[in-house]
């Protein structure tokens, strides 16, 4: 009888270890998609209508010259301008400015977050008077390109080997710069790993950051002191679901690794927006022909207009 009663007592306690299991486990998940959902709701309140968190466009976009009525200076007369387009492969027309030059040299010139083309015209400018023709597109959801996302540089990536199509599609000679700033140069690098044409000699990537993920959370914490758990792990399931890929994955640091194209990284020492830390990782990562040039004292976008003549001087010697 005794051994009948222990054997009951045991079964009892099993099944009793089984339902608290089962019950911790229940109340896990149920945790697990409360939070999901505190994550997502709080999400669709900072994100914005083009997907991405609305207090970027203080914060992502360049810092130009701009002129008394507080529009970019411009340097160039509209009549020497040609609008272009491409589109990409989901059907959106990308829009871009040309200047032309005699010369077989190109510069393709990439804005950052929030902005536009025309936020590019003192790089123009610079290129220009170097005997580059140029083009300056407008991102994706920026400008006058169409766009219902904004690509974060990932999306950019395709986009960026369209308009060197373009432009090979006219001058099969054409040498070929790639030149990006913060979310530009993150594109430029993203667009690194890929086939890029062999007409693409350098690339110049001003400020860009390592992954989408890396950004996102730095800013999170940056803006809203939010915790990444479960905030950040929601708004990327969101990104799986809505964009197709993972903030994770959407990577300059991978790319850059697999690039054969020489790499110019540029990073102010005093970047609140994208952490000079980020540019130490992305040269390290880098296994192509590679420089890195840290402008002390200059913050997020600033480095061309914090050190002028060191910059432009820098950026033409790696590109010879």
């Amino acid at each position: 009888m005794r051994g009948r009663y222990r054997a009951g007592g045991s079964r009892r306690k099993i099944k009793t270890l089984i339902k608290t299991f089962m019950l911790l486990a229940i109340s896990l998940l149920m945790l697990f998609l409360v939070c999901t959902a505190i994550s997502l709701s709080k999400i669709s309140h900072i994100i914005g209508k083009k997907g991405l968190i609305s207090d970027y466009t203080l914060t992502m976009s360049n810092h130009e010259v701009v002129s008394d009525e507080g529009k970019p200076a411009i340097w160039f007369e509209p009549a020497i301008a040609e609008e272009t387009a491409v589109y990409t492969d989901e059907g959106f027309r990308l829009s871009a400015l040309v200047y032309r030059r005699d010369e077989d040299k190109w510069a393709v010139l990439v804005h950052g977050y929030s902005t536009g083309k025309e936020y590019m015209q003192e790089y123009a400018r610079k290129y220009y008077e170097k005997g580059y023709s140029i083009l300056m597109p407008d991102l994706r959801a920026h400008g006058d390109s169409q766009g219902n996302i904004v690509g974060m540089g990932w999306l950019d990536r395709m986009d960026i080997l369209k308009w060197t199509d373009l432009i090979l599609a006219e001058n099969p000679e054409a040498d070929i710069v790639l030149h990006g700033i913060s979310m530009g140069a993150s594109a430029v690098m993203m667009a690194s790993g890929e086939r890029l044409p062999e007409n693409v000699s350098a690339i110049i990537a001003d400020c860009g950051y390592t992954t989408v993920w890396d950004i996102l959370e730095y800013q999170l914490k940056r803006l809203y002191d939010f915790p990444v758990f479960p905030l950040l792990h929601g708004g990327n399931i969101w990104s799986v679901r809505k964009l197709g890929y993972s903030w994770k994955d959407a990577s300059a640091v991978k790319m850059v690794k697999a690039s054969r194209t020489p790499i110019l990284f540029v990073h102010g020492s005093r970047d609140d927006v994208v952490p000079v830390d980020m540019a130490f990782e992305l040269y390290m990562a880098a296994e192509c022909d590679k420089r890195l040039l840290i402008i002390e004292g200059a913050g997020h976008a600033m480095s061309a207009s914090w050190e002028p003549e060191r910059y432009w001087n820098e950026i033409f010697d790696f590109i010879r």
